[in-house]
């Protein structure tokens, strides 16, 4: 019996030390973001290089959304008074010049290395500041939907089934949806707003985007109106009430334009419900769209004179 014991433990013991994961043993659950794409662990060898010296920037750039992010760019584009020396953009990526391209799994991550040359003795009398300049950009797409309850406003004057909205998938631009309100009750000291629709009567839809990241310097965001998509299922367009959305192709007649002093958010559309068959039943509007994000990110070196 205790050498029945002892085996347990021993076995209890070589699973533990190996990593292997026992039942009661939770592992970590992953961390997901609205900034998709972040830098991570960043370090400079020194802020304050003497002349002539090499330095280097090195960190990790981080997927931290659910899908896969294709098409990921890290441009040094400013270098300012520094020399190119060498790039190391990590496995499985391309690099022209001082650009890095590569994909990333979700939770992922790639790891950078520049490495620069100071500005010579020659140069450097004093000490001067410089800033070098990189961006991150990539592109990412996401998608949105609304159930909608429709009722025929003869058999049945207010739904049973409920207003719903789809969760919103990870990342730097949401958008929300803004339908006409039937209602607004009172439980537990809570209002209760509730939507819905009459069949057969038009009623107005506001998408609006907004900039959900957390990210400093983020360059203005241009959505184009061909990458943003509605689907329409069971419901219709109410035409010739207006609407930025083309009727035959589904896309966006206008741009949305985020962090930009020409700003427009909101995309609006009249729609109808025409099926008047049953008293009740749901629709539901979908929208899909494609953006580019960039932000800068700038380390400024203080040179000083060399000593030598």
């Amino acid at each position: 019996m205790k050498e029945k014991i002892f085996l347990s433990f021993g076995l209890i013991l070589v699973l533990f030390l190996s990593g292997c994961t026992l039942p009661w043993f939770k592992p970590a659950l992953p961390t997901y973001k609205d900034d998709a794409v972040t830098i991570e662990d960043y370090a400079v060898s020194s802020t304050e290089p003497y002349a002539g010296s090499s330095v280097t920037i090195k960190f990790l750039v981080q997927n931290n959304i659910e899908d896969k992010i294709e098409n990921i760019e890290v441009n040094f584009f400013d270098l300012s008074g520094f020399s190119f020396q060498s790039l190391d953009c990590g496995p499985n990526s391309k690099q022209v010049d001082k650009t890095c391209f590569f994909s990333l799994d979700s939770l992922d991550y790639q790891p950078i290395k520049i490495t620069l040359l100071a500005p010579s003795k020659n140069v450097i009398t004093a000490p001067i500041s410089f800033s070098v300049s990189f961006y991150v950009k990539y592109t990412i797409k996401s998608k949105r939907s609304v159930m909608i309850p429709v009722v025929d406003g003869v058999i049945k004057t207010e739904p049973e089934s409920s207003f719903l909205v789809s969760e919103q998938k990870r990342g730097p631009v949401r958008v929300d949806f803004d339908f006409p309100i039937k209602r607004v009750r009172k439980e537990d000291n809570r209002e209760i707003v509730e939507r819905w629709v009459v069949a057969g009567e038009p009623f107005e839809t506001k998408i609006t985007f907004s900039h959900t990241g957390t990210l400093a310097d983020v360059q203005p965001i241009n959505i184009s109106g061909d990458s943003i998509r509605i689907q329409l299922n069971r419901i219709t367009y109410a035409t010739p009430l207006p609407c930025d959305f083309n009727p035959l192709t589904g896309s966006s007649t206008k741009n949305i334009i985020l962090l930009s002093t020409s700003e427009r958010k909101v995309l609006s559309c009249n729609f109808n419900a025409p099926d008047t068959t049953y008293p009740e039943y749901l629709a539901e509007l979908s929208i899909e769209y494609t953006y580019a994000y960039t932000f800068i990110k700038k380390e400024t070196f203080t040179v000083k004179p060399a000593i030598f």
